[in-house]
């Protein structure tokens, strides 16, 4: 059987990021997750960048709030999460419902409205 990792944020914010990838959290040297949920509202600075990069995720999932009226996450944020790794990137609020699953040892994906 296949095993995959998933880290789910949820609303972590800037303090609990720093706690995971500071230099006394566990992840200060590594923190692996196949698959990331993106921490909203974004995580910003360079823990939020230092969480993309220590977890090196292959999928990483951006899920607005149902109701968002902030314009969150901005388009800087999502350059930001571009920039820091090679992850497929999913907006929940373009890509609809991401549903992520295992077929034959990989991970397959699957989007719609």
């Amino acid at each position: 059987t296949s095993a995959f990792t998933a880290l789910l944020t949820s609303d972590i914010g800037n303090n609990a990021a720093h706690m995971l990838v500071g230099a006394n959290g566990p992840a200060a040297t590594s923190i692996h997750a196949d698959i990331l949920k993106v921490p909203y509202p974004a995580v910003d600075g360079p823990d939020g960048d230092s969480l993309t990069k220590k977890t090196v995720p292959r999928i990483a999932i951006v899920q607005p709030g149902i109701k968002n009226t902030a314009s969150a996450p901005s388009k800087d944020m999502i350059k930001q999460l571009a920039s820091s790794t090679t992850a497929a990137i999913f907006d929940t609020a373009q890509d609809g419902t991401v549903v992520i699953y295992e077929s034959g040892g990989k991970l397959q994906i699957s989007k719609g409205k």
